[in-house]
């Protein structure tokens, strides 16, 4: 494995690893196949789920400057399995897959095997990879779908107690960590209760962890393997971990609009937007959002960058990532 895999498997019998093995756990992708398929995780997966920090990340895995940290296998194989559902095809092709649904069933079954076969110990870093499990859409006969993984990745976090601010003291690193999880949890929560039309899970007014801010994501650098220059590419990231800030801020302006009195709305018809959407949230502990009840005035105050243009030609000169994520912010509001 690269050195900057953590890796434990003393607890696993030889015949569980040779399973490992031959699912192909401990086999990545060729160098410059890596690296378009991370390119592609934080440039479209990471600001719905900003758990990882980027910059730690980058120096970890590209330059090795690993400082006693490293990054889980569990969670490096489920970061590439989040990658292969918005990488080109192109590039899955590369990789010897003949479709993007034969790419994710292979991805997934890498991850969910290391799960299984309880490779990893830490809470952390399985709610992490549950949380990216939670992008898995089986087939019909599947029952374990994104609902089932992201339920038990929020119940690690309340095993944690993410949604609370912890009274030890704890490395600025660990509180960030900590911060960056719960909300990644709330996001996932929202927006997959949203896709699955049922209510929400995550009750915010149990919670007084404070919201994130921009310093918050660590926005890292990747030049050595980015074609934008330095500025640019520090552009790019910031103006995507503003698009995960403002997410944050919406889901907690239509949070408690869910309709929350069903306990299965699957079978139901989906609720006009207008019903759920303009209602007031529920009330958090943190008192810097509660201006963010309007939805409105969450549009009126989105940063530039994320605002659709009078003239349509300005997107000529956008960022294709930083596109998907304003119109997914327009659709969102809408």
């Amino acid at each position: 494995l690269p050195s900057y895999i953590q890796c434990d498997l003393s607890h696993i019998s030889n015949e569980d690893i040779s399973f490992l093995r031959r699912k192909g756990c401990f086999t990545f992708p060729k160098k410059d196949l890596l690296d378009d398929l991370l390119k592609c995780y934080f440039d479209y997966v990471h600001p719905h789920v900003p758990f990882l920090d980027e910059q730690e990340f980058w120096e970890t895995q590209h330059f090795h400057h690993t400082d006693g940290y490293r990054i889980s296998l569990i969670l490096f194989q489920a970061v590439l399995f989040a990658a292969t559902a918005c990488a080109p095809l192109s590039v899955l092709r590369r990789a010897g897959y003949t479709s993007r649904r034969v790419a994710r069933r292979a991805a997934f079954d890498r991850v969910h095997a290391l799960y299984f076969l309880d490779a990893e110990r830490d809470k952390m870093v399985l709610l992490q990879a549950l949380l990216l499990m939670s992008f898995w859409r089986g087939g019909s006969s599947e029952d374990k779908d994104g609902w089932h993984w992201s339920g038990l990745a929020f119940s690690l976090a309340f095993d944690l107690y993410l949604h609370r601010q912890p009274d030890a003291h704890l490395t600025a690193r660990q509180e960030t960590l900590r911060k960056r999880c719960w909300w990644s949890c709330v996001l996932r929560d929202r927006l997959l209760a949203l896709s699955e039309q049922r209510a929400p899970r995550l009750q915010l007014n149990q919670s007084n962890v404070p919201l994130l801010t921009l310093a918050d994501y660590n926005v890292g650098l990747r030049c050595a393997i980015s074609e934008l220059s330095p500025g640019e590419e520090l552009g790019k990231r910031t103006a995507l971990s503003m698009f995960s800030l403002q997410l944050i801020r919406l889901v907690l302006c239509i949070g408690d609009g869910f309709p929350s009195n069903s306990k299965d709305m699957k079978n139901s018809s989906p609720p006009a937007l207008e019903t759920w959407a303009r209602t007031r949230p529920a009330i958090h502990n943190d008192s810097s959002i509660t201006g963010l009840a309007d939805l409105d005035f969450w549009r009126l105050n989105l940063p530039e960058v994320l605002q659709r243009p009078t003239d349509p030609a300005g997107d000529d000169t956008v960022l294709s990532c930083i596109l998907v994520h304003r119109n997914a912010l327009e659709i969102y509001y809408q």
